[in-house]
């Protein structure tokens, strides 16, 4: 598992998401969430889908999976913003 981007956003339609890391796994996104103060559920805030360093979803419910935090969703099923690829190519190339 690759950590790609500390402080992302994850974008899930109209308006919503969440806030965490992402990380690579094969061919799927693995999203870390922030979670509540007492961790049974992640907060889910105000996210633009073109975001600086934003994983844009394309999705219905049954194309990701959720579990205490843990968003998976399969890279066809998703889209980074063209920041988001630059900050991730950027630490590639100086880590």
């Amino acid at each position: 598992m690759t950590c790609l981007i500390t402080g992302a956003d994850l974008y899930l339609g109209e308006g919503m998401g969440f806030h965490g890391d992402l990380f690579e796994v094969g061919e799927c996104y693995v999203f870390n969430a922030v979670m509540n103060t007492g961790g049974q559920y992640p907060v889910m805030l105000t996210v633009v889908p073109n975001g600086p360093r934003t994983l844009v979803v394309h999705r219905s419910v049954d194309n990701l999976f959720e579990k205490r935090g843990v968003v998976v969703v399969p890279k066809g099923l998703a889209a980074l913003t063209d920041e988001a690829e630059a900050y991730i190519t950027r630490g590639r190339n100086h880590g």
